[in-house]
Parts: structure tokens; C-alpha cells; sequence
């Protein structure tokens, strides 16, 4: 049997850090999807688990459940090809928490992100990262397009990209941050202040608030730079963009948001948002047309 599962690259594009303390975050999902393949059968090698790190959670979370997968052959394939910032981790565990789900249940469950239980998966990824992960960007996997999602109640919900007048570009920086050990060394209590400001950036998106969206994305911006929570290469990079006459506001993204920065301008500007980037040495940017729906489930007993 062979089971195939994918899920889009997510990246904050508000509520990072205030997630920890409670608060609400939205993650733009989008292309390449990241995927894990897995079969069993007869005459094959049996047991082999091929891209998801030792001790990371999903090997963990694989290892308590060796018995019902011991005859699989898993395989995660990162589009990104370990370049970090778009979520491989999330992925990997919300992958193997579906595939264990469907060994041990039933198809609907496993393929389906209103059938899962989000808040099973948030919990057991807490247990497994030692409280310190949130589960956001997993949540925000499993539903796809532009994730509003509240872990206080471990759920939340996929809309669409609002605005025809705002655009966006989703730039790698080249740069990268080991999140787990930076997440584990945090004080949480500092971290408040983000709170109020992630809520109005969910506030404003969700109304459609073109003006009041890009406030509360620069305000959020600027709270993350006044607690420290931006990377210096990426603060460097910031000032830069901001000096473009079509920049409405630039923000790093995840952890310090040393991996990626998010880009918010009018649509006619793209061409020049394109040819900034290109002078700076960085790769295309993601935008609306790449967003991507949730995670994804196939199955076929073709032992090909």
C-alpha cells in the first residue's frame, strides 16, 4: 500500500512570539508543499524512516508508535531542501500524526483537516517538544490558505487573501535560526506586549481594512524590533526595503525573522518589489498566487 500526504510551507505573517502567550496568529500557507511518502508490502525493505531528524518530535512521536508503523518505509521530502523558515518540522509532524491516525482509524480522520483533531495534535506536540512549541503552524498546515488561528483553543480557520489593493512577497534571506532552541530560551512574560497587536492585526484582516491591516503589520514590526526579536541581518535588510518608495511595510517572520521577510505593497508595484529583490541577490518572492490550500492525503495499492 502506498500513502502519500502533503502540506504547504507556512510562513507568520502576524502573531509569532505572541502565540506563546496566547495570542492569535495569522500564517499565510503557500507553494512548494512539503510531502511524506509511505508503503509497505511484501518483498520490500521494511522500517526506514528517511528526512525527519533524530529526536525531532515526529521521530519521537514515531518511535512511542514503532509497533503500528515498524512495516512502513517513511520518507519526508522537503521542498526547501533544508533551508529552514517555512515549516518542515510542522509538517513532519503533522504528517506522522495523520498517518498513525489513519493506521490506527480510519481514512476520513486521517485525510481531512475538519476531521482531525487539531487539539490532540497541539497537545501531543507540546508534550513531545517539552511545552515549548505552540502548535500554530501545524494547525495552520492542516488548514491551508491564509490560517487564523487561536491556540487557545487549538483550532482556527482558512481565509482567503482579502485585499485587491495590497499585495505581498515572501522573501528568503539566506539566513537561519534554529527555532526550538531559541523558542526554548524565552521568558515568556516579556512577550506580553505582543498580544494586543497581534489581535489587531487579525482584527484588520479579517475586516478587509486595507489601511488599518498595514498599520497593524508595522506596528507589529516595530514591537518585535523593541524587544529584540529581529535578527540584525534581518533588521539590516529591513531598513533597506523600507527606503523604496513602494514599500507599505516589511516585517521578519518566525523565529527572530531571520529566515524570511514579509513585503506588503501595491499590486501595480510588483515588477519593482521583483527587480529590488533580484538587485539584492535574493530569490523571487511568494505572493497571493502561490497560496495553498491544507494538508492532503492519497492512498493506492499499487505496490509500484
Amino acid at each position: 500500500m502506498n500513502l502519500s500526504f502533503s502540506a504547504p510551507s507556512k510562513t507568520f505573517l502576524s502573531g509569532e512570539y505572541a502565540v506563546l502567550a496566547g495570542g492569535p496568529a495569522l500564517i499565510i500557507n503557500t507553494s512548494p508543499r512539503f510531502e511524506l511518502r509511505a508503503k509497505t508490502g511484501p518483498g520490500q525493505v521494511s522500517g526506514r524512516v528517511l528526512g525527519i531528524p533524530e529526536k525531532s518530535p515526529a521521530a519521537r512521536w514515531l518511535y512511542h508508535r514503532s509497533p503500528i508503523v515498524e512495516k512502513w518505509d517513511i520518507e519526508f521530502i522537503d521542498p526547501h531542501e533544508g533551508q529552514g523558515g517555512f515549516g518542515a518540522s510542522g509538517a513532519q509532524f503533522l504528517f506522522v500524526h495523520a498517518l498513525t491516525t489513519f493506521l490506527q482509524s480510519s481514512v476520513s480522520q486521517a485525510a481531512s483537516a475538519g476531521a482531525l483533531s487539531l487539539k490532540d495534535i497541539c497537545h501531543d506536540l507540546r508534550v513531545l517538544s517539552d511545552g515549548k512549541g505552540s502548535g500554530a503552524d501545524v494547525i495552520a498546515q492542516a488548514l491551508g490558505g491564509v490560517a487564523l488561528v487561536n491556540v487557545k483553543v487549538s483550532g482556527g480557520e482558512a481565509r482567503p487573501w482579502p485585499f485587491s489593493d495590497l499585495s505581498f512577497a515572501i522573501v528568503r534571506t539566506g539566513h537561519k535560526t534554529a527555532t526550538h532552541d531559541h523558542v526554548a530560551s524565552l521568558d515568556v512574560e516579556k512577550l506580553q506586549p505582543l498580544v494586543p497587536r497581534a489581535i489587531a492585526c487579525a482584527e484588520s484582516y479579517t475586516s478587509g481594512n486595507t489601511d488599518a491591516f498595514v498599520k497593524s503589520v508595522n506596528d507589529y514590526s516595530q514591537a518585535l524590533r523593541n524587544i529584540n526579536l529581529q535578527a540584525p541581518t534581518t533588521l539590516d535588510l529591513i531598513k533597506k526595503i523600507e527606503k523604496q518608495s513602494w514599500c507599505l511595510a516589511a516585517k521578519g517572520c518566525g523565529a527572530l525573522g531571520a529566515d524570511t521577510v514579509l513585503l506588503l505593497f501595491h499590486p501595480g508595484r510588483r515588477a519593482d518589489v521583483e527587480k529590488y529583490i533580484s538587485s539584492l541577490g535574493l530569490p523571487p518572492g511568494l505572493g497571493p498566487d502561490e497560496i495553498s490550500g491544507g494538508m492532503d492525503m492519497k492512498w493506492s495499492w499499487d505496490e509500484n
